[in-house]
């Protein structure tokens, strides 16, 4: 059993969403853990179509995927970065895109593929991340500590996910950039603004950042090289180190020299 206390961080949950958390402590934390398939097939069942009328309106797709989208971050983010429950998590996603039979759902006036596209992922990640402080994982105080962890579980996170086909590399380039365009501290010691990023902390978060950073060339490195190749979109964020354009790019590879 995983030594990780999972959380669904709520007082009062809707019991569905308790519902989807307990399937994934089951198969994350569990002994003896139900199969990947079989935990896919338990989430699937709770969609509202899949579920039995019990005397109440049921909610719509788009609240029930914000919702466990919401719930399976939450997770997520608790997992210890690289940690095999954290790969289990993200297998279990995989297994659910390829759930038959597909259907297509209209969201947000566009068609969408249930399971295989994870329809309101994408908005869900984008949403979650802003909720997260960003900048914990640049600092070395110690009250930051735990954010700088759930911060690097995201990045890992993400990354695995854009290793299993749902693409989350803007992430990667905005970590990339934070990471590794400006000076570290030794380097310019006079500083001289308040973000954190502006100057690389050469302690504990620069420990976390280029664990970050190397966990993503490692899962989806080849994702990161064809994306500079086709000069894909990426963060508009760019450091004092780089002066060139946003997004990915072939120049931009003097990301990798900032890690040794």
């Amino acid at each position: 059993m995983s030594s990780v206390e999972l959380s669904i961080e709520d007082d009062d949950p809707w019991a569905i969403s308790q519902d989807i958390f307990n399937i994934l402590c089951d198969f994350t934390q569990s002994s003896t853990p139900p199969s990947v398939a079989a935990a896919a097939r338990s989430l699937n069942a709770l969609y509202p179509d899949n579920r039995p009328q019990q005397g109440t309106t049921k909610e719509g797709a788009e609240s029930f995927l914000l919702e466990m989208w919401d719930v399976v971050l939450k997770v997520a983010i608790q997992l210890p970065s690289g940690s095999v429950e954290q790969e289990k998590l993200a297998t279990l996603l995989k297994t659910m895109r390829g759930l038959e039979p597909a259907h297509t759902l209209h969201i947000w006036g566009r068609p969408i593929t249930l399971w295989n596209d994870l329809p309101l992922l994408g908005p869900a990640i984008t949403e979650k991340v802003n909720e997260l402080p960003q900048n914990a994982l640049f600092s070395d105080h110690s009250a930051w500590a735990d954010d700088r962890q759930r911060m690097q579980s995201f990045q890992a996170f993400a990354a695995l996910l854009t290793r299993d086909g749902f693409d989350c590399s803007f992430h990667a380039s905005w970590l990339f950039s934070s990471a590794l365009e400006y000076p570290l501290a030794s380097e310019n010691p006079a500083g001289g603004t308040s973000d954190p990023k502006s100057q690389r902390s050469s302690g504990a978060a620069f420990e976390s950042v280029v664990a970050a950073v190397a966990y993503w060339i490692a899962q989806c490195g080849g994702v990161i090289y064809e994306h500079s190749k086709e000069g894909s979109s990426g963060t508009n964020q760019a450091g004092p180190l780089w002066d060139g354009k946003a997004g990915f790019s072939t120049p931009r590879s003097f990301w990798g020299g900032g890690l040794k």
